[in-house]
């Protein structure tokens, strides 16, 4: 994966984020959806891996249940506080991977 393809799906996930329907934590959901197609090995600068994988860890600490995936059980347990926690770090995340502002 290329750095523009990594870029370009972290815009996607930020796009969901300020965009996208519903509550905080409906539009992380489908951010993250997004981010869990990002080999954080394959086109993402080392230094940029651990961030990545933080987020991703955030999003997916509950078990999945039912007919929701892991991603949905724990954005829909997750305080506005924490939502706006990880928004934010996708955001940085970005801003750094484009170079800044």
């Amino acid at each position: 994966m290329s750095s523009s393809n990594v870029r370009e799906k972290l815009w996607v996930a930020l796009r969901a984020l300020v965009t996208g329907g519903g509550s905080l934590q409906e539009r992380l959901a489908s951010a993250a959806l997004g981010l869990a197609t990002l080999p954080s090995k394959n086109g993402l600068p080392e230094k940029h891996r651990a961030a990545l994988e933080a987020i991703m860890q955030d999003l997916t600490r509950e078990s999945a249940a039912g007919n929701e995936g892991r991603i949905q059980a724990t954005t829909r347990r997750m305080s506005d506080q924490e939502a706006v926690r990880i928004a934010g770090e996708i955001l940085d995340l970005y801003t750094e991977i484009k170079g800044g502002i």
